[in-house]
């Protein structure tokens, strides 16, 4: 019946069930059909984010820093949006921006010109803020912004799966970093035998054994990961797989 908002929805819909998140072109054709049927300023958005990811994935950071500093922009004309957006962030967006100062100013603006107290897009915000500290050097600040986020998400019902694995990462390199190696072994030994559970752990765990001359286990962990033909597609699989086997070819030479 040619209803853009149905369209839209449908391609949306499209995007979401692909499994062709490493083939840009065809990410960016979806990008372009969705163009054609904007009729509001939430539907700019998604599509907006939707281009910001696919950059990111793609390691085209200008581009993805410029998508989501809009996304910022667009949601105070369409507040009814934060609960999505705030789904959608995660740390990796932080990789793109060159002025972390000025990332932070404007998610801090929003918070406080919402009063997001308790809301999705706050816990998700403390999450991205602890992160910076963390990479800041200022693991005790990275605390006290994770303990804020957790609160929140609790005050909500609970983390989701999706943050509190970032949430998990974030406690396991904090952990390493001042040395708590019993921290590290709790955390990252439920990844041992099922790294495609968590694989962003598993890593870290296969890294750690490593460091520790624990060769065997590094090991271990690459066997319980999907063959590397099998993440042919994988934008993240297929890399973590290849850093343990980087790390164990340094051996072999």
């Amino acid at each position: 019946a040619q209803d853009s908002a149905g369209i839209f929805e449908t391609i949306i819909m499209q995007v979401a069930a692909t499994d062709d998140e490493y083939d840009f072109d065809y990410q960016m054709s979806f990008a372009h059909r969705m163009e054609q049927h904007i009729t509001t300023t939430g539907q700019r958005l998604v599509s907006k984010l939707h281009l910001a990811w696919t950059n990111l994935y793609h390691a085209r950071s200008a581009e993805a820093s410029q998508h989501f500093y809009e996304i910022l922009t667009l949601l105070e004309e369409t507040p009814e949006k934060l609960g999505f957006i705030g789904l959608q962030l995660g740390a990796p967006i932080i990789l793109v921006f060159d002025n972390l100062a000025t990332l932070q100013s404007q998610i801090q603006h929003i918070i406080d010109t919402f009063e997001l107290d308790v809301h999705i897009f706050h816990a998700t915000a403390r999450i991205m803020f602890a992160t910076i500290k963390f990479w800041q050097g200022n693991i005790a600040q990275a605390n006290v912004e994770l303990d804020t986020s957790l609160k929140i998400w609790e005050q909500l019902g609970g983390i989701n799966h999706v943050h509190d694995g970032v949430q998990e990462h974030l406690l396991v390199a904090m952990a390493w970093a001042e040395d708590d190696n019993h921290t590290v072994e709790q955390l990252t030994s439920p990844y041992r035998n099922n790294p495609p559970g968590q694989s962003n752990l598993a890593v870290i765990r296969a890294r750690w054994a490593w460091l520790r001359g624990d060769k065997t286990e590094t090991r271990d962990i690459l066997d319980h990961f999907h063959p590397l033909d099998d993440m042919a597609k994988s934008i993240i699989g297929r890399p973590y797989r290849l850093s343990i086997e980087a790390l164990l070819a340094l051996d072999d030479d």
